[in-house]
Protein backbone atom coordinates (compact mmCIF):
# COMPACT_ATOMS: atom_id res chain seq x y z
CA UNK A 1 0.00 0.00 0.00
CA UNK A 2 2.75 2.58 1.00
CA UNK A 3 3.53 3.00 -3.15
CA UNK A 4 -0.04 3.77 -3.91
CA UNK A 5 -1.58 5.78 -1.32
CA UNK A 6 -3.25 7.69 -4.04
CA UNK A 7 -5.23 4.62 -5.12
CA UNK A 8 -6.10 3.77 -1.46
CA UNK A 9 -7.97 7.36 -0.75
CA UNK A 10 -10.04 7.29 -4.01
CA UNK A 11 -10.86 3.36 -3.25
CA UNK A 12 -12.07 5.23 0.29
CA UNK A 13 -13.67 8.00 -1.52
CA UNK A 14 -15.61 5.30 -3.75
CA UNK A 15 -16.45 3.35 -0.81
CA UNK A 16 -17.89 5.75 1.25
CA UNK A 17 -20.37 7.25 -2.13
CA UNK A 18 -21.94 3.76 -1.97
CA UNK A 19 -23.92 5.11 0.88
CA UNK A 20 -23.81 1.30 2.49
CA UNK A 21 -23.17 -0.13 5.75
CA UNK A 22 -20.99 -2.79 4.54
CA UNK A 23 -18.98 -0.32 2.25
CA UNK A 24 -18.67 2.17 5.72
CA UNK A 25 -17.00 -0.67 7.36
CA UNK A 26 -14.80 -1.49 4.51
CA UNK A 27 -13.33 2.41 4.26
CA UNK A 28 -12.84 2.56 8.01
CA UNK A 29 -10.62 -0.43 7.98
CA UNK A 30 -8.45 1.15 4.73
CA UNK A 31 -8.44 4.11 6.40
CA UNK A 32 -7.06 2.59 9.66
CA UNK A 33 -4.49 1.04 7.14
CA UNK A 34 -4.14 3.97 5.66
CA UNK A 35 -3.59 5.84 9.53
CA UNK A 36 -0.92 3.01 10.61
CA UNK A 37 1.20 3.63 6.95
CA UNK A 38 1.26 7.67 7.33
CA UNK A 39 2.24 7.08 11.45
CA UNK A 40 5.56 4.64 10.29
CA UNK A 41 5.95 7.09 7.28
CA UNK A 42 6.39 10.15 9.78
CA UNK A 43 3.04 11.72 8.14
CA UNK A 44 0.23 11.61 10.71
CA UNK A 45 -0.45 15.31 10.06
CA UNK A 46 -0.96 14.32 6.44
CA UNK A 47 -3.65 11.64 7.58
CA UNK A 48 -5.59 13.57 10.26
CA UNK A 49 -5.50 16.50 7.20
CA UNK A 50 -7.08 14.12 5.04
CA UNK A 51 -9.52 12.41 7.32
CA UNK A 52 -10.38 16.12 8.92
CA UNK A 53 -11.39 16.64 5.10
CA UNK A 54 -13.43 13.53 4.77
CA UNK A 55 -15.09 13.97 7.84
CA UNK A 56 -16.29 17.51 6.96
CA UNK A 57 -17.18 16.19 3.55
CA UNK A 58 -19.83 13.64 5.12
CA UNK A 59 -20.66 15.37 8.00
CA UNK A 60 -24.56 14.52 6.96
CA UNK A 61 -23.77 10.89 7.30
CA UNK A 62 -24.25 9.79 11.12
CA UNK A 63 -23.41 6.50 10.26
CA UNK A 64 -20.44 7.02 8.93
CA UNK A 65 -19.47 9.56 11.27
CA UNK A 66 -20.14 6.59 14.40
CA UNK A 67 -17.28 4.95 12.80
CA UNK A 68 -14.99 7.85 12.35
CA UNK A 69 -16.02 8.58 16.05
CA UNK A 70 -15.01 4.66 17.23
CA UNK A 71 -11.71 4.81 15.67
CA UNK A 72 -10.79 7.80 16.83
CA UNK A 73 -10.31 9.97 13.66
CA UNK A 74 -9.89 13.92 14.07
CA UNK A 75 -12.68 15.92 13.82
CA UNK A 76 -11.73 19.38 12.88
Amino acid sequence: MARDQATAWRTVDDLIAQRKPAAYDQAVALLSDLRALHARQGSAADFDRRSGELRTAHRGKPSLMRRFDALGFPNP
